[in-house]
């Protein structure tokens, strides 16, 4: 079964068979994996060493044990950028051992503890991390590009976490769930890095709770839906029964609050959104999003009793027509709304006034100096890449509806 989680929710990392162990490295408010890739990219306060064979004469006596005299030499092999190499060799030692190197490299316990991190260890999260989920979700995280909270890269790459190891992670790298919160909302999640930018299988770890035929049946479903159709996807989702759909969603430590708002009118038998553009077809009589009963009890959310004016509708019709990387296109057709109907647009999208007026603003002045911000660019105005997996009109996926604190305009959903 295959499934493409660009715009997913259940769509889980493909199973892998050897879970290997992990430590964790905390600087500058940075999660690290500790292995050689994410080494490699990191400042490294240890690039000065001088190897120890030159220098370690005078610790012939506290590192003459086995153990010892292999942790030399692995110390020794190390590339000068390989942060992990060289801290899990200098972990390695005994204290004695150690004690005695540390001043023969210039280095002191302190720094050593600075660099490789204070009191983590290797198996720290081994546990909590070991799912198949888990192991290609901190796989990704080697890949990005940096190691900090403020690459959108490693904050998709935690997203896709289980919450029981993100946690662990989090607390091993001395970050608070509060700071993982600011700092990703902060710097969006660009799924096109994230583990769910490629099609994989479907959790392992959920297979009890999702063992039923209808669950079967209903991933199955899922399974056939384009990459792009996020309104198919929701259906399945819906279809699947509350056990399974809350096991997959840990899996990716998702909530179901985060579920039902990127998924409210894209699930169950009345949509009050499309996801794919288009007219509005909800049937709900609020002035704000309002409530209605969908599928597995999650609330429906619709601005069409805000949008009911011609020209509001007619400016919808028009910002479903817009690429979806045209952000000076957004611009004009929410200048066109009235502002309850505007207002409604942008809280369902989770974007505030002051979110539309700095992007318009941007938007505006990058159109000045160029030509960017025209359909099929790149590079959004306000720096934002395109997003993975975006559709016709204001359509996004649901990954990019969740966790993000300013949603690109030209992926605005219209409702």
């Amino acid at each position: 079964m295959r499934f493409s989680i660009a715009a997913l929710l259940f769509a889980l990392p493909a199973i892998v068979s050897a879970v290997p162990s992990h430590s964790y490295d905390a600087r500058f408010a940075a999660l690290t994996v500790k292995h050689a890739r994410v080494a490699q990219r990191m400042a490294n306060p240890l690039a000065e060493r001088t190897e120890l064979s030159v220098r370690q004469t005078a610790c012939t006596t506290q590192c003459s044990s086995s153990t010892d005299s292999s942790a030399v030499t692995a110390y020794n092999k190390c590339g000068d950028n390989d942060v992990v190499c060289i801290c899990n060799a200098l972990e390695s030692m005994s204290s004695a051992c150690l004690a005695c190197v540390l001043p023969a490299i210039g280095l002191t316990a302190s720094e050593l503890n600075t660099a490789c991190g204070s009191g983590s260890t290797t198996t720290q999260c081994d546990s909590q991390c070991s799912s198949s989920g888990d192991v290609a979700a901190n796989t990704a995280a080697g890949e990005c590009t940096t190691s900090s909270l403020s690459d959108p890269c490693v904050c998709a790459a935690l997203g896709e976490m289980s919450t029981t190891c993100r946690s662990c992670l989090l607390q091993a790298s001395g970050i608070t769930s509060s700071q993982y919160t600011q700092e990703c909302a902060a710097s969006g999640t660009n799924s096109s890095t994230a583990v769910g930018s490629t099609p994989t299988g479907t959790s392992s770890s959920c297979a009890t709770s999702c063992s039923s035929a209808s669950d079967q049946s209903a991933l199955n479903t899922g399974a056939q839906c384009a990459e792009t159709d996020t309104t198919c996807q929701c259906n399945a989702l819906a279809q699947l029964s509350s056990g399974c759909l809350t096991c997959e969603l840990n899996a990716v430590g998702l909530t179901q609050s985060q579920y039902q708002a990127a998924c409210s009118g894209g699930a169950g038998g009345s949509p009050s959104y499309s996801f794919v553009g288009g007219t509005p077809t909800s049937s709900a009589s609020s002035s704000s999003p309002t409530s209605g009963s969908g599928a597995n009890g999650f609330t429906v959310a619709s601005c069409n009793p805000s949008c009911s004016s011609t020209a509001d509708q007619t400016a919808i019709t028009q910002g479903n027509a817009c690429s979806a990387t045209d952000v000076s296109c957004a611009c004009t057709a929410f200048a066109a709304m009235d502002s309850t109907c505007r207002s409604c647009i942008l809280s369902a999208n989770g974007l505030s006034q002051t979110d539309l007026n700095s992007q318009c603003a941007a938007a505006s002045s990058q159109s000045s100096a160029s030509s960017t911000a025209g359909p099929g660019a790149s590079t959004l105005p306000n720096s934002q890449q395109p997003t993975s997996g975006v559709v016709a009109g204001f359509s996004i996926g649901l990954k990019e509806v969740m966790g993000v604190a300013a949603v690109a305009l030209g992926a605005v959903i219209f409702v």
